[in-house]
Formats: structure tokens, C-alpha cells, sequence
């Protein structure tokens, strides 16, 4: 199966290679110049003596360096699977990979990378613990990323979570699904047994919301918080009020699911003096007290609110003169994040517009309100979610005039458009796309489309699916994703 080269596999392999004045790579692969087409290479008929194993010895694929053949081991298997869902198995890629030479199996093995994540346990599926201690044994120490995302126990599960509770020192991006025995196996320890966890997902299962109690949470926040190399926690479980009481020296990005009101949002903004990132999945708006102050959050960067509620509220008490990206509803008072854009004296580059709130009227107007904000001038990404339809009103006002300067346009900056829904009359699309296409070589202009898989197979958009492939011809980049 050939392997295609990603821009990040070539900027790793070119210093395996050589500086760029050396030879090419197929002299270095070959000392003696190999060439399929000359008549030094082999030749099957010249050498017909040659069984096929001695042929193979001299396949190109055995002349790689071990380092470019690693490479190659890891962007192969992290395609074929996602190491977090399955367990291993004795049919599993990277047994089969040893199987292949002993060649080879060296240099898998001597790649803890390759070993080094997968699920704790998989209720159900025939677990293997010898395979288990097998793949710890060749993670090395290296970090682990590991899923304890197990629904029910059986017999073993007890000792799948003491075997990898002893390697606890190598955890390092953990998600974990809430049942007692994993709880029980968790308040056992203490931060100095995790010197290398980063990443924490904790989360419960709602049909066992009455298992686990408010005090579980605090305990487990008493375990995490005082983690210096802790940096990214989601935490889908009960907050706890004395979450904000607490020291997080090193967290940069928090997200929940969980509902919170507004003051509790400022109350986590506040006790997390490195944050970078942080997303409320359940916003709930409420009022508060009014603040002689707002608060000053300097090191975040991305705000997320997703949510049909009100954020003005949110908006109005903080100020975030590192922002950048931002994802939220509509307020409905589109002045307060302007003032809060103007107040913080940052520059938004990140735009994603989630939902417009179930109880607005005129919503079509009100968000072409909302996208004519000064404060959205210097936007270089803009995304509609799966909550908000563009429609014909809103891609015509995006469109650009050929009559007016390109910096006098709505969004002038933008390279990169996407867009999850759509309720616009065929050709409307297109158009607007067509005006801010540039070219892939001008400075400005749109670069990079994104759209939903079922966008191409729509049929009511002949003209907007010609248009764009055309100017996919011409070089602008789309993706198609798929939601």
C-alpha cells in the first residue's frame, strides 16, 4: 500500500536525508545509484536463480534507514485505527507488523510510541492480559495515553486497573468513565504518582448519575488540582462549589458539559490564573450581582460558549486582553461584546457563531446585525455550527463588490470559510465564495472552504457544486467534512 507523504512527514524525514545540496534520497536509499530503469538495477531474469526471499533482501523498502521506517510504522497504524477504542489483539496491526521480518520487528519494537495508547479494558472483548503487560512492557516508560471508558465490570476488570494503576507514572492523556471500582482505584492515589499526566477526562454516564455524589467530585478535584504538570482537564461531572477555592498552577484549558450559570463561570475564570482555553458546553444565563469591576482573565486566548443562552451577561463582567478566538451564540445585546472586544483591546481573528437562542425574533436580521460589528474586522476564520443556517441574506452580504476596495468589505481578512447547514438558493453559495476567491498567490482572499460530506450529494445545487469544483481546479483548497 503506498504511503502519502504529509507535510509534516517530509519536513521529519528531511533531515534523515540530508541538507538539500547532498544527493536525492533514492542515491541515499542506494549507495550504488538503484534505479528501476537502468539496466544496473536487477533483474529477475538475469538473476533467475535468485529464490524470491533473496529478491525481497534487495526491495527498496529494506535499503530505509530505521528512522524513516519508524515514521512510516506510526502514520500507517494511526490511520488504520484509533488506538483509544480497541484492545489489543493477536491479530492487531502492530503484531502482525512484527510478523513481517525480524527487520521490521525491531524497529517496531524499538518505537514505544507505537505501544503506548489504548483502552485499560474492554468489558466483553476477550481481554488478553498477557497482551496487556506486553504492550507496557514495550511502551518503555514512555507516556501513555490510555481510555478507561469501560461500562460494567467482569472478573478481570479488577486486575486490568491494579495492573495499569502500577504504571500510573507514565499517564500522561487519560480519559476516565466513572464507576465505582475506577473511583475507588483513583482516590487511592496521590498527585506524586502521576509526574507526567497533562490531559484528564473525567466523565459519568447519566444512568448513573445517583451513584456518584457531589462529594465523590470533590474528591477527585482534590486529586487533580494540586498536579503541577496538569494543563488540560474536561470535567463532565458534578462541580463542585469549592472548585474555585482551589490552587491549578498549570491549567491551560478546561471544558465542561456540565450546566453552569454565569457566576459560576466567572468563579472558574478566577481561579485559574493560566488559562488559555476554556469552553462552557452547558451555559446557563443568570443574572448576578453588579460588579464595581470587571475581571481581567490576561492569558485567554479562546472562549467557547455553546449554548441557546444569553452570554451578554458573561461579556459585560470580563475582560480578556488576550482573546482571540471565539465561539458563542448571538447575544442579545450585540453591543456587550462589543464592548468587551473594545474594553479588553484585543483583536479577534476566530469567529464561529453557534446558535441564535430559541426565543429571538427576526433572527435573520438580527444576525445580519450581528456579522456588520466593527469588532469583527480583523476575522480571519469564520464558521457557522450546525445551529446556525446560512442563508440567502447573509451569504449575499458576505459577497464581495468588485466595485469597492477589498478592505472596505465585510470581513476583509477572512481566508478561511465554514459552514455546517445551509438554506440558500443554488448559485448564492457559490457566488459569494467566487467574489473572495483571489487567487491562491494573493495576499488576501479567501484560501480554504470547509463543507459537509452531504453538501456534494444535494441535489438542488448543480450550479454551487460546478462553481466550486471549478475554483478547486484553480487552486482554492476544500474539505469536505463530515458531521
Amino acid at each position: 500500500m503506498a504511503l502519502k507523504l504529509t507535510s509534516k512527514l517530509k519536513r521529519l524525514l528531511r533531515p534523515l536525508v540530508g541538507r538539500r545540496e547532498t544527493r536525492p534520497l533514492r542515491s541515499v536509499l542506494d549507495p550504488q545509484s538503484y534505479d528501476l530503469q537502468s539496466s544496473s538495477s536487477i533483474d529477475v531474469k538475469t538473476h533467475a536463480g535468485l529464490d524470491a526471499a533473496a529478491i525481497s533482501v534487495e526491495a527498496p523498502i529494506h535499503r530505509l534507514p530505521a528512522e524513516v521506517l519508524g515514521i512510516i510504522f506510526v502514520y500507517t497504524l494511526d490511520h488504520l485505527r484509533d488506538r483509544r477504542q480497541w484492545a489489543p489483539k493477536v491479530d492487531d496491526p502492530h503484531i502482525i507488523l512484527c510478523g513481517v521480518c525480524k527487520r521490521w520487528r525491531d524497529v517496531a519494537i524499538s518505537m514505544p510510541m507505537l505501544w503506548s495508547a489504548f483502552p485499560a479494558y474492554s468489558v466483553g472483548e476477550n481481554n488478553d492480559m498477557a497482551l496487556y503487560r506486553l504492550w507496557l512492557e514495550r511502551t518503555r516508560g514512555a507516556p501513555l495515553v490510555i481510555n478507561f471508558d469501560t461500562l460494567g465490570c467482569d472478573h478481570e476488570f479488577d486486575a486490568a486497573l491494579t495492573l495499569f494503576v502500577s504504571h500510573s507514572y507514565q499517564w500522561a492523556d487519560v480519559m476516565i468513565t466513572l464507576q465505582p471500582l475506577t473511583l475507588a482505584k483513583l482516590l487511592e492515589l496521590q498527585p506524586e504518582n502521576f509526574p507526567s499526566l497533562k490531559k484528564v477526562h473525567i466523565r459519568f454516564l447519566a444512568c448513573d448519575k445517583h451513584r456518584f455524589t457531589k462529594d465523590d467530585a470533590k474528591k477527585i478535584i482534590s486529586v487533580l488540582a494540586p498536579m503541577p504538570t496538569l494543563s488540560d482537564l474536561t470535567w463532565d461531572f458534578h462541580i463542585p462549589a469549592q472548585i474555585s477555592s482551589l490552587t491549578w498552577p498549570n491549567l491551560r484549558k478546561f471544558a465542561t458539559r456540565m450546566s453552569v450559570v454565569t457566576a459560576e463561570c466567572l468563579e472558574l475564570l478566577s481561579c485559574l490564573p493560566r488559562i488559555e482555553d476554556i469552553f462552557f458546553g452547558g451555559y446557563v444565563h443568570s443574572p448576578i450581582d453588579i460588579v464595581p469591576s470587571t475581571i481581567t482573565i490576561g492569558s485567554l486566548c479562546s472562549l467557547s460558549i455553546e449554548s441557546y443562552e444569553d452570554p451578554a451577561e458573561l461579556f459585560n463582567a470580563l475582560t480578556l486582553p488576550s482573546l482571540t478566538a471565539l465561539l458563542s451564540p448571538r447575544p442579545e445585546d450585540c453591543s456587550s461584546l462589543e464592548r468587551l472586544i473594545n474594553r479588553s483591546g484585543c483583536t479577534l481573528q476566530h469567529l464561529t457563531i453557534s446558535a441564535m437562542g430559541v426565543g429571538y425574533d427576526n433572527l435573520r436580521f438580527e444576525l445580519l446585525c450581528f456579522v456588520e460589528l466593527k469588532c469583527f474586522h480583523f476575522i480571519r476564520t469564520l464558521r457557522l455550527t450546525f445551529r446556525q443556517r446560512l442563508t440567502d441574506e447573509i451569504a449575499r452580504r458576505l459577497t464581495w463588490n468588485i466595485d469597492n476596495d477589498w478592505s472596505a468589505q465585510l470581513f476583509p481578512y477572512v481566508s478561511t470559510i465554514e459552514i455546517e447547514r445551509f438554506e440558500t438558493t443554488d448559485g448564492v453559495f457559490s457566488r459569494m465564495i467566487t467574489s473572495r476567491w483571489k487567487g491562491s498567490h494573493h495576499p488576501y482572499g479567501l484560501k480554504r472552504v470547509e463543507l459537509p460530506e452531504h453538501f456534494w450529494s444535494w441535489p438542488r445545487r448543480q450550479i454551487d457544486i460546478a462553481t466550486l469544483s471549478n475554483l478547486k481546479e484553480q487552486g482554492l483548497e476544500i474539505v469536505r467534512e463530515l458531521y
